[in-house]
């Protein structure tokens, strides 16, 4: 007795599929089409998008980079206001926040207190540290004398302390 019976195999040569009766003797292999092949100017045109993306995104690297530099060389801040030893207010926060985006600051501080004036604390002390109106028109003359003024292309002003302090900062401004 003959049973037919129909395998489906892998030629170990090359992947093709056959199949086998065991009723006959023939094999039929199917070979899988031929990989297409890309033309000369179907690789031409590839790579010159290629080029053409990289360089575009090198051109726009330099870009970054050309605003990045012109930021760096543009701010310089002078920021008068108060100063605290405990908390961050102030010439406290300011600083450290400008500082933290790369801008260069200078620093006057009209006073200075052990911390804030909030009703959360107990005291605040420092109430002789408040510089008068001649105490910061001798600070900006040694500047004035040193050459800083000029440097700077931004004042940040914030709590003062006295009337006199900040009639000394509004002169500044007007320079």
């Amino acid at each position: 007795e003959k049973r037919e019976k129909e395998r489906t195999t892998m030629s170990p040569d090359d992947g093709d599929e056959c199949v086998s009766s065991s009723s006959s003797t023939s094999t039929s292999c199917e070979a899988p089409p031929p990989p297409r092949v890309a033309s000369e100017s179907e690789n031409d045109a590839e790579e010159t998008q290629e080029h053409t993306m990289r360089d575009d995104a090198q051109q726009q690297q330099r870009q970054r980079q050309q605003r990045r530099g012109q930021r760096r060389r543009v701010s310089r801040v002078l920021t008068c206001q108060s100063h605290v030893v405990r908390g961050y207010v102030g010439n406290r926060c300011a600083a450290f926040a400008l500082q933290s985006l790369g801008v260069e600051c200078d620093v006057l501080n009209t006073l200075q207190f052990s911390n804030s004036r909030s009703p959360f604390y107990k005291a605040c002390t420092g109430a002789a540290s408040i510089l008068s109106s001649a105490d910061v028109d001798d600070l900006v003359d040694g500047m004035r004398r040193n050459g800083f003024l000029c440097d700077y292309t931004h004042l940040l002003t914030g709590y003062m302390g006295s009337t006199g302090a900040g009639e000394s900062i509004a002169r500044l401004f007007d320079e």
